[in-house]
């Protein structure tokens, strides 16, 4: 059992693993379908983050649609050299009773955490559009030098979702 609260990266991507194009527009890549179960995810977790990329390009209400919530705080925390303290910020949901916790961020949030091990589950909306080389890749960070050292996933479920692809993974441990 881990030590910090279940967390589960959703991205919605083109085929070529683009979540915007090159001037910044990313809606809506997916279709409505896919960004309705995307809303069933977030009423399942105890937490939706967002990184400061995300929050002030998007400017994200973060709501559930068509599901009862019974809170919508907002914790902020301060920043550190590297970007956000994860231990800190797992800690203090996991204090507030959060049990699991919906990556909805940009490619800084998510790629940080993968970095850190700390992903235990991807759901990606793969949509059959491709925006090509100008746009906005799915996962920053230092990523693998090389193929041996990518992050591996074992491929748990494939659903058409409308138009769309979702597909769902856990990390090879």
């Amino acid at each position: 059992m881990s030590d910090h609260p279940f967390i589960l990266w959703k991205c919605a991507a083109s085929m070529d693993g683009r979540i915007a194009a090159a001037d910044g527009s990313s809606k809506w890549i997916t279709s409505a379908e896919s960004r309705a179960d995307g809303h069933r995810l977030r009423a399942e977790c105890g937490a939706v983050m967002v990184g400061s990329g995300t929050q002030q390009a998007d400017d994200p209400q973060l709501a559930v649609r068509d599901a009862e919530v019974t809170r919508a705080d907002v914790v902020r925390l301060p920043r550190v050299d590297a970007g956000l303290d994860l231990d800190l910020l797992l800690k203090a949901l996991s204090e507030r009773g959060v049990r699991a916790i919906l990556l909805e961020g940009g490619p800084t949030l998510a790629g940080s955490f993968l970095a850190a091990g700390l992903i235990d589950q991807v759901v990606a909306y793969i949509a059959p559009v491709l925006i090509g080389g100008g746009g906005k890749p799915a996962l920053a960070g230092p990523g693998a030098l090389n193929i041996a050292d990518a992050k591996r996933f074992q491929l748990d479920d494939v659903v058409r979702v409308g138009p769309d692809v979702r597909l769902t993974a856990t990390p090879l441990r």
